[in-house]
């Protein structure tokens, strides 16, 4: 069956490299008659309103970032902001419209990298990470490895032991298949050599209520949850000991050299001009720096954490190779 669909993703690309030849022709078309223009006639990014496309349901933290960030963002780019839920297939519905958007800079997801470099490695979609630029990283919250504060598991040598005592029993829960949790599961099971049962639920709330509630052994989520819940954090998945929760350890302490973190970005349509880009992303990074917003992501646990430009692209294709390898470890992707 993976057969099947790498197939189908090659006939898949072989559509989108076609568009995208159509539209480097379009975009060069455009710019000609662009110059036949007085200058004078041109208008400046942006004319009109901008809007941001959030690929899941309302209530979660990307859409309360992108509400928080909006209002500062209409300041700095001088027009109206937009913010649209358009949830489905684990952010990629969202996600696959703004890829086919005009690459004009007026449509933008904000989303963290699931959508963008993971799922486009599980199934056929109409876009992969090559059809978007990303613009804007701004949070990078890094994941913790957790049970139940009732637990009988007090380390995480004592959980991977019992893991491997009775391979296949020991669950963790996540909010599904290709999500940044469920890429963070597979590294810890292939990193401690250890069969981990993996159970997907619907959202990150219900995972944690399945963990609370017994119905799974553990749990790998941002470490904003530990502020939360009552969770005990066994692993932290940064370089690093955190300095909020020095007493838990490292995973390559532990001798699993694996470093995560769940991050968010604004990305654009393939395409879009470059000096639009720089205008969206010298206003992310305005917004980030205001004191307002400072405060706001301090009161939701998140971590302020901006990059852009070719650094930020070069992050998002290693991200992208790096989850791809997992996957192919786990037997979700064949090589």
């Amino acid at each position: 069956m993976a057969g099947a669909i790498r197939r189908g993703r090659w006939v898949a690309k072989g559509r989108k490299k076609i568009m995208s030849t159509n539209r480097q022709w379009g975009t060069a078309l455009a710019a000609l008659l662009v110059g036949l223009v007085p200058v004078s006639a041109q208008a400046e990014f942006p004319e009109r309103r901008v809007e941001i496309v959030v690929p899941w349901t309302a209530g979660g933290s990307t859409g309360a970032h992108v509400q928080l960030m909006s209002k500062r963002l209409e300041e700095v780019l001088g027009t109206d902001i937009v913010v649209r839920n358009l949830a489905g297939a684990a952010g990629t519905i969202g996600a696959a419209e703004v890829a086919n958007s005009d690459p004009d800079g007026y449509t933008l997801l904000a989303t963290p990298a699931g959508p963008t470099t993971i799922q486009p490695h599980l199934r056929q979609l109409p876009y992969d990470l090559e059809d978007f630029d990303v613009i804007c990283r701004y949070t990078n919250n890094p994941f913790v490895f957790m049970v139940a504060e009732d637990s009988e598991y007090k380390t995480m040598e004592e959980f991977i032991a019992a893991a491997k005592a009775s391979p296949g029993e020991m669950s963790y829960a996540t909010a599904g298949v290709g999500t940044l949790p469920h890429i963070v599961g597979l590294a810890i099971g292939e990193g401690f050599d250890a069969e981990l049962l993996h159970l997907p639920t619907s959202s990150s709330a219900d995972s944690m209520r399945a963990l609370l509630g017994g119905q799974v052994t553990s749990m790998p989520e941002t470490v904003d949850h530990l502020a939360r819940y009552d969770a005990r954090g066994l692993a932290v998945t940064t370089p690093e000991r955190l300095e909020d929760y020095p007493d838990i350890p490292t995973l390559r302490e532990l001798g699993v050299d694996a470093v995560f973190n769940h991050w968010q970005a604004l990305y654009v349509p393939a395409g879009t001009p470059a000096d639009v880009q720089k205008t969206l992303a010298d206003a992310c990074e305005a917004a980030f720096e205001d004191e307002k917003i400072v405060k706001g992501m301090e009161a939701m646990n998140s971590r302020i954490s901006v990059l852009t430009g070719e650094e930020l692209q070069k992050f998002a294709q290693d991200e992208s190779e790096l989850n791809r390898k997992l996957l192919v470890s786990a037997g979700l992707l064949e090589e």
